[in-house]
């Protein structure tokens, strides 16, 4: 099913504190969709996106969890409000790790990845301080069992790190806290959020300009 032009709002949420991504999608349903596909909660959703001021298309794919609700509108259309989450969460959910893994943090975390999920890649640019240990998985879904050797992870300065997904790739990024704080901001460029109702209707501005107005 073609739905792009049903499409209502798209809402993606990036969690700092999670591997992947989730979001809510709105339909506006006027041919039947709720009945034609009687949604199970495992029916797929591919999603193309693409940044105004680039050429580059950014796929996802996502599974449907559930259908939190469908508000009729009027006799003839409903809303459907849709829970989704992405593909890699599904795949990691129906993984059992029964493993004995030796090595850092950092280097198990690679080595569950390489097992289990070897599509994905991470990035990371400084490494937890703590020495090798034994890690014995105790049933648990890859995700689950990076996340636990994520929070023991710190840097030289105390500073916990961070196992998280971005929209805009497949990979994964482990960063500590004060690397991130580090960098340099993504907004930098931008003044910060204000009213200002001449940019706000000015059609020729930037978007990255416009974004950052509020339009009420």
């Amino acid at each position: 099913y073609e739905v792009a032009a049903s499409v209502a709002e798209l809402v993606l949420y990036e969690h700092i504190d999670k591997p992947y991504i989730s979001g809510n999608l709105v339909i506006l349903d006027d041919a039947n969709l709720f009945e034609n596909i009687d949604f199970l909660g495992t029916e797929k959703v591919y999603i193309k996106l693409r940044v105004p001021s680039s050429d580059n298309y950014i796929r996802k794919t996502f599974y449907i969890r559930e259908v939190e609700s469908a508000v009729n509108t009027n006799d003839q259309a409903q809303m459907l409000v849709l829970s989704i989450i992405d593909l890699d969460y599904y795949l990691s959910s129906l993984i059992n790790l029964q493993k004995k893994y030796d090595g850092t943090p950092a280097q198990i975390i690679k080595s569950i990845l390489a097992d289990n999920m070897f599509w994905k890649n991470i990035l990371m640019r400084d490494e937890p301080i703590q020495s090798a240990i034994r890690f014995i998985v105790p049933n648990m879904t890859p995700f689950g069992a990076m996340q636990v050797l994520k929070d023991r992870s710190t840097d030289d300065m105390g500073s916990p790190f961070y196992l998280f997904a971005s929209v805009t790739d497949d990979k994964l990024r482990f960063f500590s806290l004060r690397e991130m704080l580090d960098r340099r901001a993504l907004n930098a460029d931008y003044s910060p959020y204000k009213y200002n109702q001449r940019t706000a209707q000015d059609d020729q501005a930037p978007p990255g300009s416009v974004s950052y107005t509020h339009l009420t």
